[in-house]
């Protein structure tokens, strides 16, 4: 998990560096979504992971703004929801 924290933290920065993403965002608050993010992520692949927080950011990017954090949040959620369920599915055939 705290691997997973790491890959979240430096691409959530890298994001506010590139200024896609609202900065003034309380550290605790930002910590304690990427820590409840990547106790979701367990099992995904390091390139999944690496690859998460962006394929969620063009889901919700608007061409004129700043995307606000929890907004990037919501959607990574989601993003983790559909991997795990898509691995799940192709595993059924891997066991057949």
């Amino acid at each position: 998990i705290k691997t997973t924290f790491h890959i979240y933290r430096a691409c959530f920065h890298e994001l506010i560096e590139k200024n896609l993403i609202y900065s003034k965002f309380q550290a605790e608050e930002v910590k304690d979504k990427l820590w409840n993010l990547a106790k979701l992520s367990h099992g995904l692949s390091g390139r999944t992971l690496r690859k998460l927080p962006m394929i969620a950011f063009s889901h919700i990017q608007q061409c004129d703004h700043f995307i606000h954090p929890e907004q990037l949040f919501k959607a990574m959620h989601h993003q983790l929801i559909y991997q795990k369920n898509t691995n799940n599915y192709l595993q059924q055939f891997d066991n057949q």
